[in-house]
């Protein structure tokens, strides 16, 4: 924590003849001791207090900052004294950089221990903020209450994990993409000055356009302190996706048009009312003033093989394709200060079923698949709705079918699987309410 810089604002060049690794260049180091004190700190990284930053080198960044800090362009120039008692500006051009930027797998991590990190665009036009070079991580961590991590430009690894965590809020603008070819992706917002009303950012905020992409690792967001999340577009390919919130998981894309995805995955795992406070909804009910009733504006969109979810107060999702829901198990790795990972959580997240607590809805359509219903755990529910909360189980699409191979119930709720096809109930499973409507409906359109 010793001060190695106090400015306004700091510019850092290693490799400076940008030779890659034939000399190497690092800004700070790996901190990664055989016994560390902990994961969260480094006792190798340059120790600032300024307020804007830029830097580049080959192998390496590693920024411990004492106060808020903004990642954009800094420009310096200073005045050498010359022998004929004249000065002369060193360089004779002002000296500019801009972005984070490492060239040979080089990682970036940037802590601040009390106050929130912005990533700004630059002066060029590529919208470029942090950019890890090949396996490089990438950390960005805004420690102390009411610090947030705030992306305003893209961040981006070639295949290395990446991490923003803030102890308030994290906040996708304008249309940011956070990317990665393989690594993970995991975003963490405490929500530590919870606020009820006002334009307080509560948890993780994707702005409309804004997208998350992992080219097949995994991804996980996380809002705490009763926080929400606010879904873009989280593209993992073949990987999973685990989102996480104490509070709402609810999509943040244009409501005036159904079906833009919030989430491309192969499994998908969803936790609304995760403190189980007793509020929580993933997607929200959508009752129009003029009735559309197979329409769902406010829908999770999601194009996943495998889904589980849980929620408070209702579940609301529509898939573009053929799911099932089953077991779906998730783990991510997060970049630390250190420059190693670690596991979140530390025994992988598993969820199974559909299910609600507080007199929560479950609707299910796909737009172009058949429905599944697993039971997870052997002879178990497979779909649940708490008390008064209704069911719809719904495959559109031509050959689609609604295949119940475990409990589908609801405590006094209605109940309707509907397919294009076919609907077919299995083994011993029942399809129960009490005191609700069960209607069955197959088209067989095959």
């Amino acid at each position: 924590g010793t001060l190695n810089v106090q400015a306004s604002g700091l510019l850092m060049i290693a490799d400076v003849d940008n030779d890659g690794a034939a000399d190497g260049g690092t800004i700070g180091e790996s901190d990664t001791a055989t016994t560390p004190l902990d994961t969260t700190d480094n006792a190798k990284a340059i120790d600032t207090s300024v307020a804007t930053l830029a830097a580049k080198s080959a192998e390496g960044i590693y920024i411990q900052e004492t106060n808020e800090i903004s990642v954009d362009t800094v420009t310096v120039s200073v005045d050498r004294a010359d022998f004929d008692s004249g000065t002369t500006a060193v360089p004779t051009t002002p000296e500019t950089l801009e972005d984070l930027e490492t060239t040979f797998n080089g990682p970036i991590k940037v802590v601040s221990l009390g106050g929130t990190i912005t990533i700004n665009d630059d002066v060029d036009v590529d919208n470029d903020g942090v950019i890890a070079h090949g396996t490089g991580d990438v950390l960005l961590e805004a420690r102390g209450t009411g610090s947030d991590v705030i992306v305003n430009a893209d961040v981006a690894s070639g295949s290395g994990n990446i991490t923003l965590d803030a102890e308030d809020d994290v906040q996708l603008t304008g249309t940011v993409t956070v990317s990665t070819t393989g690594g993970d992706v995991y975003l963490l917002a405490e929500n530590q000055t919870s606020t009820t009303g006002g334009g307080e950012l509560q948890g993780i905020d994707m702005a409309e356009g804004t997208s998350i992409s992992t080219g097949g690792g995994s991804a996980r967001l996380e809002a705490q302190g009763t926080g929400d999340i606010l879904l873009g577009s989280v593209d993992a390919g073949t990987g999973d996706v685990a989102l996480i919130a104490d509070g709402d998981i609810l999509d943040n894309n244009d409501q005036t048009t159904t079906g833009t995805l919030n989430v491309q995955a192969a499994d998908l795992l969803m936790i609304a009312d995760a403190d189980a406070t007793g509020g929580g909804t993933i997607g929200e009910p959508d009752v129009l003033a003029t009735r559309t009733p197979g329409v769902t504006l406010k829908a999770i969109d999601t194009s996943v093989t495998t889904l589980a979810a849980s929620s408070a107060d209702g579940i609301y999702v529509q898939e573009t394709n053929a799911v099932a829901v089953d077991t779906v198990t998730v783990s991510v790795a997060r970049a630390d200060f250190d420059s190693g990972t670690t596991s979140v959580p530390t025994a992988a997240e598993t969820l199974e079923d559909l299910t609600t607590s507080t007199n929560g809805p479950i609707k299910l359509v796909s737009t172009g698949g058949t429905i599944t219903i697993e039971d997870g755990t052997a002879a178990s529910v497979g779909v649940s709705a708490h008390g008064t909360g209704d069911v719809l189980l719904e495959a559109r699409g031509t050959a689609s079918d609604v295949i119940v191979n475990a409990d589908v119930t609801s405590g006094s709720g209605n109940i309707t699987p509907d397919a294009e096809d076919d609907v077919q109930l299995t083994g011993m499973v029942t399809v129960s309410t009490t005191g609700g409507d069960v209607y069955l409906l197959a088209e067989n359109q095959t």
